[in-house]
């Protein structure tokens, strides 16, 4: 075996390596059959481990050793991810009115750009997507799949996400920073008594604030009809100074106390987002138990926020995002280029918030359409019967190759076999998502996969009727086979890069299935089947070759005698064909 040495490392190697990348889906799906239990208490002691870890440093073998220990517990992060048909998840589908961009950008765009309605329509709905996408691809769903639909609509589909609060908060944000002064007692107190003394019953039910000498606030169950009376008041004049605006602060979490703090702010903004160049949730160090968002401004925005914030040392100043109080800290020194927003922020809402502001602010308001929580269960019956189709589909090839081609039928299987292990093996480590196209990609890849196999038999089989020796009939079964096997697989893998290239959803899936699987049958019809003949004529395990036969090669059907009749039957199947498509 001396001379097949290069060849063997490279079987080896790749069986070695697709067994270690297929190990942690494997076992997950074992788990998640016989112990979701224990599953579920598995990604609990997880989630503890990354939220301990996430405030440490840690040197390279200490990763590597993590990383090591996450593999042999079966990490959901190296698992094959499922798609929405699959696993559940969340679809949603948003709209939005161009129309509603301010009278500048309008006129901006019609008058010095020269565009059309129906091209401002276009750019509209590209910029949203653009930023739905940059939101998306840093959430937690897994392979989503986010689509154009018509001129004034975006789809998006989020795979085993669950939580459609805060997909819907995430992706219809409008991500609009400001930062405004807080007002002093005074002037916060001045507020409050107008309104108490003009509606006196609303407002001394539902404010709490003793006398209104500290902080205000209301309750949970009242926050709805407060936020709704404050959106009215806006509107009358001579109620709320016109140099003053209220704003909520953030809804709170289940672990603090349950109010929403209300503010009082200059309703001139001291500086905007305007120039933001990057945002990233840290732990807060101040304050270990929470997140806090660092931000960064270009030089501009660096310079405007230094000199605002240095006019303003010693007040609070709150951070507003979408007409929503962030944090209100106090400014004690100037702010040049980099900042920190703080306010008690949990991991994920830290980062949420890091997500949106990254994206930059929307050039419209978003309104959702449809949001549907996709069942698991049916994915969970999808993927029983796509596995059981695979299964039994390898099977009955497996039964034929090895009844009709005996012991090269079952060189064909065990190469079949890795075949369907190099494919998972590849959407496992490219971090791919299967649906269940992509399943049926992965069916139609086993027959492919067989019919290279075919193809060298059939031609080892002629070589020996031309009674040329065993070795010879295989070394040139497989040289001139190769030709074919090949021209085969090029074309259907131009047809996969095609779908691939402007497919979406569901064709994108079965287009990058097939294209995996038409290289991974290349190399184990050519290299590893080769290498099992090899292996077992020079082990002498195998000296001969025999397979069955249905016809006889003596038989003289004029096959070509029936060219004209096949084409025209052909011909009128395929019109027929497109017809019946149109």
């Amino acid at each position: 075996m001396k001379k097949h040495l290069y060849r063997s490392l490279l079987i080896w190697g790749s069986i070695i390596l697709a067994l270690l990348i297929v190990y942690p889906t494997v076992g997950w799906m074992v788990m998640k059959k016989v112990s979701p239990d224990s599953l579920t208490a598995r990604q609990a002691k997880w989630s503890e481990e990354d939220k301990a870890r996430a405030g440490e440093s840690h040197g390279y073998f200490e990763n590597m050793f993590h990383s090591l220990k996450r593999w042999a517990e079966c990490d959901q992060e190296q698992v094959i991810n499922l798609g929405l048909d699959l696993q559940g998840g969340i679809q949603m589908v948003v709209s939005f009115d161009w129309q509603t961009l301010s009278e500048e950008k309008l006129k901006a765009y019609r008058e010095q750009d020269g565009l059309s309605d129906a091209e401002i329509a276009d750019l509209v709905q590209d910029t949203v997507y653009e930023q739905l996408v940059n939101r998306i691809n840093e959430f937690e769903a897994k392979e989503p799949i986010i689509q154009k639909l018509g001129n004034d609509q975006i789809q998006a589909q989020l795979p085993g996400e669950k939580n459609t609060d805060r997909a819907i908060e995430l992706m219809t944000k409008t991500a609009k920073l400001n930062f405004h002064i807080v007002s002093g007692q005074d002037s916060t107190l001045e507020v409050f008594k107008k309104l108490k003394a003009q509606f006196p019953n609303e407002f001394s039910s539902y404010l709490e604030a003793p006398g209104f000498d500290g902080m205000v606030w209301v309750k949970p169950d009242n926050y709805t009809y407060v936020a709704e009376m404050l959106t009215k008041l806006e509107k009358l004049p001579g109620v709320i100074p016109e140099d003053k605006m209220l704003a909520f602060g953030r809804a709170p979490r289940p672990d603090q106390e349950q109010r929403y703090d209300l503010y009082v702010l200059d309703r001139k903004p001291i500086a905007s987002g305007e120039g933001l160049t990057s945002a990233s949730a840290i732990p807060d160090p101040q304050n270990p138990a929470s997140w806090a968002i660092l931000f960064a401004f270009d030089t501009e925005g660096g310079t405007l926020f230094g000199e605002a914030t240095e006019k303003n040392v010693g007040k609070p100043m709150a951070i507003v995002l979408d007409g929503i109080v962030q944090s209100a800290p106090n400014i004690n020194q100037r702010i040049d280029f980099n900042g920190q927003i703080t306010g008690n922020f949990s991991s994920e809402e830290a980062r949420d918030l890091a997500i949106v502001l990254n994206s930059g602010s929307m050039a419209v308001d978003l309104e959702i359409d449809s949001v549907d929580v996709v069942s698991a269960s049916l994915g969970a019956d999808s993927v029983a019967k796509g596995v059981e189709s695979a299964i039994w589909g390898l099977v009955l090839v497996g039964i034929f190759v090895i009844v009709y081609y005996m012991v090269p039928g079952g060189i064909a299987l065990i190469a079949l076999l890795l075949n369907a292990i190099l494919v998972l093996a590849a959407m496992a480590y490219f971090n791919m998502t299967l649906t269940l196209p992509g399943i049926a990609g992965l069916i139609l890849t086993i027959g492919m996969a067989v019919d290279a196999n075919v193809l060298i038999f059939e031609r080892i089989r002629e070589e020996m009727r031309l009674g040329h020796s065993v070795l010879s009939s295989i070394d040139s079964g497989f040289s001139k086979a190769a030709i074919t096997i090949l021209d085969a697989n090029v074309t259907t893998l131009i047809a996969a890069i095609v779908l691939l290239q402007f497919g979406t959803g569901p064709i994108e899936g079965f287009a990058i299935t097939l294209a995996i699987g038409v290289c991974a049958s290349v190399f184990t019809s050519l290299v590893v089947s080769r290498a099992l003949f090899d292996f077992f004529f020079e082990s002498r395990k195998l000296t001969s070759v025999k397979m069955l036969s249905l016809i006889n090669p003596d038989t003289h059907i004029p096959f070509m005698g029936f060219k004209k009749i096949a084409a025209t039957v052909s011909a009128l199947l395929i019109v027929g064909g497109l017809v019946l498509f149109g």
